[in-house]
């Protein structure tokens, strides 16, 4: 087991509600503090909300938004609570090729929730070493909860290194979050900046070197999705391939009047030769 993965797991509810006893534990010491502290801050304060108000027909209207309004919470909160899982788009891709779920290897993360770039690499060599061959690695530039940049310098790099030792493998990049942010990193004629000097003018801290690079290698993956539409507020989802016999790049928009074929009812399209 790695413990640099394990020492996350704390954080997250778990796929089978693992932590759930200490997500519990944890929210009712926060409203036991919070009642404490609320009696006994004014201890002087009279009691308003009396059980008199709270048998009026007003309080009990009241009472029954205040439950509608919560369960609409619980119904948000059971999207959005983390929980240590993959994404689930990724079974349902390698099932239908009918290769098994089972054939999914989950790389651990890092501190900062990327890539465990040395952890990859020495799970690509011992199947390099058992000549187990590998369909893909799956990249993220920005994930969805964390808003965490994989290394992509360093994948591509791990990518040209594992073909010289004879193990081959499809990298594609998951920017569908982060990708159009790709967008800051050209001055003006379409000319992709040097150094993140000029972006750090207009956001002041961000991004760092290391993000920097990971953003100006993404085009030395094999393929990128970008989601425009969730960044750039654009109605489109694109994605581009790389290399001999690739798509150079497919789009599909939704309602486009000059796109009538089925496959633009649908956010991604991806036709390789």
């Amino acid at each position: 087991m790695n413990m640099g993965e394990t020492k996350l797991y704390s954080w997250f509810l778990g796929p089978k509600a693992e932590n759930a006893d200490l997500l519990e534990r944890l929210i009712l010491e926060a409203l036991r503090d919070c009642v404490f502290w609320r009696r006994n801050f004014h201890p002087e304060d009279d009691i308003i909300i009396t059980e008199k108000c709270k048998r009026e027909d007003t309080f009990q209207d009241s009472l029954a938004l205040v439950r509608q309004e919560f369960l609409a919470l619980l119904a948000n909160l059971k999207r959005d609570i983390p929980f240590y899982s993959p994404r689930y788009i990724g079974h349902l891709v390698i099932e239908a090729l009918g290769l098994g779920k089972q054939q999914i290897k989950m790389i651990p993360v890092d501190s900062h929730f990327r890539t465990d770039v040395g952890a990859l690499r020495n799970i690509l060599l011992r199947c390099a070493d058992e000549r187990r061959p590998v369909l893909a690695v799956v990249s993220v530039l920005g994930t969805t909860e964390e808003g965490a940049v994989d290394q992509i310098h360093r994948l591509v790099e791990l990518q040209a290194e594992m073909r010289r030792r004879g193990l081959e493998f499809y990298h594609h990049c998951d920017a569908a979050w982060g990708g159009y942010t790709r967008t800051l990193f050209y001055a003006g004629k379409g000319k992709p900046v040097g150094t993140p000097s000029a972006i750090r003018e207009i956001t002041q801290t961000w991004p760092s070197d290391e993000v920097f690079q990971s953003f100006s290698a993404i085009h030395r993956a094999d393929s990128i999705t970008i989601d425009p539409h969730k960044l750039g507020y654009e109605r489109t989802g694109v994605v581009l391939s790389f290399g001999p016999g690739a798509c150079a790049g497919t789009c599909a928009r939704g309602n486009h009047p000059e796109n009538p074929h089925p496959a633009a009812r649908h956010k991604y399209l991806l036709l390789r030769g």
